[in-house]
């Protein structure tokens, strides 16, 4: 396993345990539900190890060596009353793991563990706080770091309490000219391909769109408060579940690529969403599709597979990579 994928993994298995406290899992359960292939028994066997090695028991292993299984040690956690608790906590690790690039993410991973303080008993309180920094710690970002301004954490933090308390936010924006200051109502952090955006509206309008935080200069929250519905936020979900936050104005369709076959593995490292299935098809190639935007995000992402992939529909895309290329070929003649 990838060190990032194994992190990964070891806290979606151990999310699963502490969300069926009263359940044991062998390994070979885990490795059907989480749908880990034969291959990578050894690995599974070795992740639990580590898991159940973490100081404070959170995971206890149970029976002999042939019929060990494995449960959560926490009894308190299936009364977090956190929404989508898994996918929050996924999303919080990935900010750990590219906090050298924005440092104002470790904020918010502490605003996760005050959160979970704050709904389990005394007793446990400081077994959790010591769960999440272990489990984080097994996330790490390799790479050159990126220049950021000593204002970030302070960013983020306003941006963080502005969504708390629904109110607008004041922001100096680096675009691609000169900067300029305008007003936003954020509503959401968004992580998407190693990025922080910020979901936003404005006031009387029904657009939504995402800024990206590395181009934010300055921000202050206002005085201005706005009501937040659930109409609103699910479409806000929806733009972020079809990527169209980027892209405002186009619907999602049915996108259709090719490749051989051997480009596979890449694909599947790299999904751009959730929606991509693979099936193979004659002369040994596969054919992925998915019904998702087929805005900038989606370009790039096909720009990324350009040698050895076709785009076969929608044909508008598929024109528009053939521009590209057209293009990209004359500069290079």
């Amino acid at each position: 396993m990838a060190d990032t994928k194994r992190g990964e993994r070891l806290i979606s298995i151990f999310i699963h345990l502490i969300k069926n406290p009263k359940r044991s899992f062998t390994v070979t359960e885990l490795m059907g539900i989480f749908d880990i292939p034969a291959n990578e028994r050894r690995n599974m066997q070795r992740a639990m190890q580590d898991l159940v090695a973490l100081p404070g028991k959170f995971v206890v292993s149970e029976g002999s060596r042939v019929n060990r299984s494995y449960k959560s040690g926490l009894s308190v956690i299936d009364k977090l009353a956190l929404p989508d608790f898994e996918n929050t906590l996924l999303n919080f690790v990935f900010l750990q793991r590219i906090a050298n690039i924005y440092p104002g993410s470790a904020e918010l991973i502490d605003d996760l563990i005050e959160k979970i303080k704050e709904n389990v008993p005394v007793s446990s309180k400081e077994k959790c706080r010591l769960m999440y920094m272990e489990m984080r710690d097994m996330v790490k970002f390799m790479g050159r770091p990126q220049d950021f301004n000593e204002d970030t954490s302070l960013n983020m933090n306003t941006i963080l309490n502005a969504i708390r308390s629904h109110s607008e936010i004041e922001v100096e924006y680096k675009n691609e000219s000169t900067p300029r200051t305008a007003k936003y109502l954020p509503l959401k952090i968004v992580v998407y391909q190693s990025e922080i955006y910020i979901a936003c509206k404005r006031h009387n309008s029904d657009d939504i769109f995402a800024i990206k935080f590395r181009r934010i200069l300055s921000v202050k929250k206002t005085k201005t408060t706005f009501a937040v519905d659930t109409q609103l936020m699910e479409k806000v979900q929806e733009y972020i579940d079809d990527v169209s936050l980027f892209d405002r104005g186009v619907k999602p369709e049915e996108v259709a690529i090719e490749f051989p076959k051997e480009k596979q593995i890449f694909v599947e490292e790299r999904p751009f969403h959730k929606s991509l299935t693979i099936t193979d098809i004659p002369g040994d190639k596969i054919l992925v599709t998915m019904n998702v935007c087929p805005g900038y995000q989606l370009k790039q992402w096909i720009l990324g597979h350009s040698e050895y992939c076709t785009v076969l529909k929608p044909q508008a895309l598929r024109d528009e990579m053939r521009e590209s290329m057209r293009k990209a070929l004359e500069r290079y003649q």
